[in-house]
């Protein structure tokens, strides 16, 4: 199975425990962290076999023209899942699209989607578009790319939160609409006070535990309570993401603590770099085009 798929681990951490049902979480980097949460839940996990298919590797491997899908490993995977957790993705998301992985499983497989966690309001340049609108905002009114940089060293530069606030928070809406474990209102009420992202695409640790519980709750098991959920490190299990700057203090009026205490503005050079990438972007005619998930 490993030489089929190395990228991804296709037995159950503690090892295949006979007569227990088989979870599959099938999903992008953030199953690692639902995996993580998870791992955290010790009566939970005695009931289960619990298996991750990360969908980054599959869709690798099918750009280089791998049939992943008819993989002896895969099918087998699929076919051993009790109960499958993924994102509702639609199918222009060739790996990630539920249709695409409904026919590969067992009749009775349960199946639980939760919203994928992909947020870039909170960082003042993000990539794609949503990232993007406050370079576009400043150059029309006529700033050069120079007086952008500029700005953003002396944290006067304008990341427009509210309106990417509001973008987001739409998209989140949108997604919570086709998912059984939904994310918009657990942002709402926590983003001011508590780490939630690690990036545009990366969740932290808290996110993750808020849907795994839910999932718990969902499977008939006691779960934990949101106030136990945000007592968690939000370092846990995360992966790289954005760095931090001041404007999440400055301009959002976040009070949760900073991980990089040394500087008020992280990360510069990386996004002096994305100013100038978004800048060369808008101004080669670049157009703002909105993902339909």
């Amino acid at each position: 199975m490993m030489e089929d798929f190395p990228a991804s681990p296709f037995f159950p951490e503690q090892g295949w425990r006979d007569n227990l049902p088989c979870i599959l979480i099938f999903a992008s980097c953030h199953g690692r962290t639902l995996l993580d949460y998870f791992s955290m839940q010790p009566a939970f996990r005695s009931k289960y076999n619990i298996m991750r298919l990360e969908t980054g590797p599959i869709r690798i491997r099918e750009h280089r023209g791998a049939d992943m899908m008819n993989r002896p490993a895969m099918k087998l995977a699929f076919k051993s899942a009790d109960i499958l957790l993924t994102n509702n993705m639609g199918p222009r998301h060739l790996s990630h699209s539920l249709n695409r992985v409904i026919p590969m499983l067992r009749s009775d497989c349960r199946i639980i989607t939760w919203t994928a966690p992909n947020f870039s309001a909170f960082w003042p340049i993000s990539e794609g578009y949503c990232g993007a609108i406050a370079v576009l905002e400043a150059l029309d009114r006529g700033k050069s790319v120079n007086q952008i940089c500029q700005d953003f060293e002396q944290a006067q530069f304008d990341p427009l939160f509210n309106l990417r606030w509001r973008i987001e928070m739409g998209r989140i809406s949108d997604r919570d609409n086709t998912h059984d474990v939904k994310l918009g209102d657990f942002i709402q009420r926590n983003f001011r006070t508590h780490k939630l992202f690690m990036g545009a695409s990366h969740p932290s640790f808290l996110p993750m535990a808020h849907m795994g519980a839910q999932i718990i709750r969902m499977l008939g098991h006691e779960c934990d309570s949101e106030e136990q959920v945000l007592a968690y490190d939000y370092n846990i299990g995360t992966m790289a993401g954005e760095p931090e700057t001041g404007y999440e203090f400055k301009h959002y009026g976040f009070t949760y603590p900073m991980r990089h205490l040394t500087t008020s503005v992280g990360g510069l050079e990386r996004y002096i770099g994305m100013i100038h990438s978004a800048a060369q972007f808008w101004t080669t005619g670049g157009y703002c085009t909105i993902p339909p998930d």
